[in-house]
């Protein structure tokens, strides 16, 4: 009886896992499950009959918001709160409470704003890049819901700095630019956030089940935001397993 269960277990188990992987994927489960089945002596069922049965319509994944969780209680669902969207508030509320970073993202917001809607700033912006031998790529605006975007924007930005202040300082505008040591701050905060940055990312992929990768990659942000920890200035509001406790906070 126990060797029946821990085989019958495994499609459930790749359901959880490989359930959204490529058909390859699926194929080799099906070809498991009739392995399975044939050596405990009974018809196991197939891969899709596991999907319905004990996730797709007993599981709900939403944001954390109260009106989510009423509805999956109302529909007698599980609710699961989507971990990329917890780490977006997470993220996001370290950046708003990061006073050094207030004035900085304000400043890059008005000056990529500026590169990406005025047509001779763009030109100019694109022949000093060709002039310094540096990539011909655009600025990256911020989008408010999602904090990534705000990482990509300070990335770009200290990416194309030489270009950016070299166009800047030779058109008629009274955007101030960004000064040495705030590109200082920028590097810094772009080593806290990048492992943030990758975990979003991991997690937003539309082809892979992300469920199996959520405790690893907490894991990974902790071990990072320690590993950092003391080696810069900044302090983005959460160090060590401040980021995990604020993670476990927004599931409340």
């Amino acid at each position: 009886m126990f060797y029946q269960s821990v085989v019958v277990g495994v499609p459930f188990y790749g359901v959880v896992c490989w359930g959204s992987s490529t058909a390859k994927d699926s194929s080799r489960l099906e070809k498991l499950i009739r392995k399975a089945g044939s050596l405990v002596g009974m018809k196991l069922d197939t891969l899709v009959t596991v999907a319905e049965k004990r996730t797709l319509k007993k599981l709900m994944v939403t944001d954390g918001a109260a009106n989510m969780g009423a509805c999956a209680r109302e529909l007698r669902l599980k609710h699961v709160i989507c971990i990329a969207h917890t780490l977006n508030l997470v993220v996001k509320k370290a950046l708003d409470q990061t006073p050094e970073l207030s004035d900085i993202r304000a400043k890059s917001r008005k000056i990529v704003g500026y590169f990406r809607s005025s047509t001779p700033a763009k030109e100019r912006l694109s022949v000093v890049q060709e002039q310094l031998k540096k990539p011909q790529l655009k600025l990256i605006q911020k989008v408010e819901t999602r904090w990534n975007s705000t990482y990509n924007m300070l990335q770009r930005l200290f990416e194309q700095r030489e270009p950016v202040g070299a166009a800047l300082a030779s058109l008629t505008t009274d955007i101030p630019p960004v000064s040495s040591e705030e590109f200082g701050i920028i590097s810094e905060c772009l080593v806290v956030l990048a492992p943030f940055n990758n975990a979003t990312t991991e997690l937003s992929q539309e082809k892979r089940v992300s469920g199996s990768k959520v405790i690893p990659l907490l894991t990974m942000l902790d071990h990072c935001l320690n590993e950092k920890n003391g080696k810069i200035t900044i302090h983005l509001v959460f160090s060590g397993s401040e980021a995990e406790d604020a993670i476990e906070r927004e599931f409340e």
